[in-house]
């Protein structure tokens, strides 16, 4: 099983991949409009579970990649308030391994 995060931008995604063992890899970007390429990305990752942050374009990537893999759609609040706690401030960084961690302060 490849776990997949997905960042998704107006003109690009960023995908970072890791498996049971740690990540897989340095994050791939890609164009949106490139979409024959990202299918191609997933393909590869089968079987996947893809994490996508429901924001106000997400719909044409969920439906993309649905019928290929699962996909699950995180909240952006609840995202933002997993990260936080002592020391966090409720940003997403990606550490050294690839990795996509909480900010601290």
């Amino acid at each position: 099983m490849h776990y997949v995060g997905v960042d998704l931008h107006k003109h690009t995604l960023v995908i970072a991949v890791e498996n049971a063992h740690g990540p897989i890899g340095r994050p791939v970007t890609i164009r949106c409009r490139e979409t024959e390429k990202i299918v191609a990305s997933f393909e590869g990752l089968r079987p996947f579970r893809a994490v996508i942050e429901a924001s106000g374009s997400y719909r044409w990537l969920y439906d993309l990649l649905a019928s290929r893999g699962e996909v699950v759609l995180a909240h952006p609040r609840r995202l933002k308030r997993h990260c936080r706690g002592p020391g966090q401030d409720g940003q997403a960084r990606r550490g050294a391994s690839g990795q996509t961690t909480c900010a601290s302060r």
